[in-house]
């Protein structure tokens, strides 16, 4: 059913940009100990919570209508969530390295693209 594949693709948007935001927290803690800079971190976190709240937004617009969408696959879920799942693995020193943050970029993109699916 397309409605039930597009909330479980904003549900797994969700979850992902909620650990990216998770791990962007750990980091500032990680800098503030080291006495860096994390104006950016923060600003990163500020946006990932409006991308958030306008997610949770959708997703109670279409449990609430239950109207004839379309959406992203099953499979291009269930990968999404091989995703988070490496994104809740990293560790936060980990997530400043070139390969913690691709990682965390790609899971910034994976959450748009479930979200830019979702066709109401």
């Amino acid at each position: 059913m397309p409605t039930d594949d597009a909330i479980a693709a904003i549900e797994m948007a969700i979850k992902l940009l909620e650990a990216q935001r998770a791990k962007l927290r750990e980091l500032i803690a990680l800098k503030l100990l080291t006495g860096e800079d994390v104006a950016f971190e923060r600003a990163e976190v500020a946006s990932l919570d409006v991308e958030i709240n306008d997610l949770r937004d959708l997703l109670t617009q279409l449990r609430a209508s239950r109207v004839v969408v379309s959406a992203p696959s099953p499979a291009e879920i269930q990968a999404a969530s091989g995703l988070l799942d490496q994104i809740v693995g990293l560790a936060a020193r980990d997530a400043a390295t070139s390969a913690g943050l691709a990682l965390l970029s790609a899971g910034l993109t994976t959450a748009r693209d479930l979200r830019q699916k979702v066709v109401v």
